[in-house]
């Protein structure tokens, strides 16, 4: 017979301090902190309480939009959140966060300021995708690159956010409401796997 695992599960609500209930990611990172992205706020917990970021139209060096969809970390221990409002870098050292296509007219490269999810790659590139591109930014030579989908049914501005981007081996794999798109790095080119009823 199997032992048991002995699994206890701890609940949390706005009552224990998070900013809001709807919670759309979550990332641990290398010292243990649990990160959780909300529609209101950024929320870290040490385990003991909570720690709100929220944007504030004073500081520039605050997040740029509370609305968050995605979370994850690079080899700097550096965060890179994809909010509705752009995509973010938070220097935990210095308690800053830094903004990416966070004025929505000023669409560059076609990459809007509604980053639905975020993936920090083996390559050390921060991956992002809008609901018509995938791009990434470069954090060794600060370039940045865009690919558009060209399949209008993944095209939806509402429907594929908090979907996860994951990679797999050349290609980066993510979701939609449609169906699931690969990328392969290696001839950028997308190919999408939809569900048919027949097969």
């Amino acid at each position: 017979m199997a032992a048991q695992l002995d699994i206890t599960f701890e609940q949390f609500t706005v009552e224990n301090g998070l900013s809001q209930s709807v919670v759309h990611c979550m990332y641990q990172d290398n010292t243990g902190f649990l990160w959780f992205g909300t529609q209101d706020g950024l929320n870290r917990y040490d385990g003991y309480v909570f720690e709100k970021f929220k944007h504030n139209i004073h500081d520039t060096n605050s997040i740029t939009g509370n609305w968050i969809y995605a979370i994850d970390g690079d080899r700097s221990d550096n965060l890179w959140i994809g909010t509705m409002s752009g995509l973010n870098k938070y220097n935990r050292r210095w308690n800053v966060f830094t903004s990416y296509f966070s004025n929505p007219k000023d669409t560059i490269l076609g990459i809007d300021s509604d980053i639905q999810g975020v993936l920090v790659g083996s390559d050390g590139k921060v991956w992002f995708r809008t609901s018509r591109v995938l791009g990434y930014i470069d954090t060794a030579t600060n370039q940045i690159r865009s690919f558009k989908f060209y399949d209008e049914i993944y095209i939806s501005a509402f429907r594929n956010r908090g979907f996860p981007m994951v990679e797999d081996g050349n290609k980066i794999w993510f979701g939609t409401r449609h169906g699931l798109i690969a990328f392969d790095r290696s001839n950028s080119r997308f190919f999408y796997f939809k569900h048919n009823t027949l097969d």
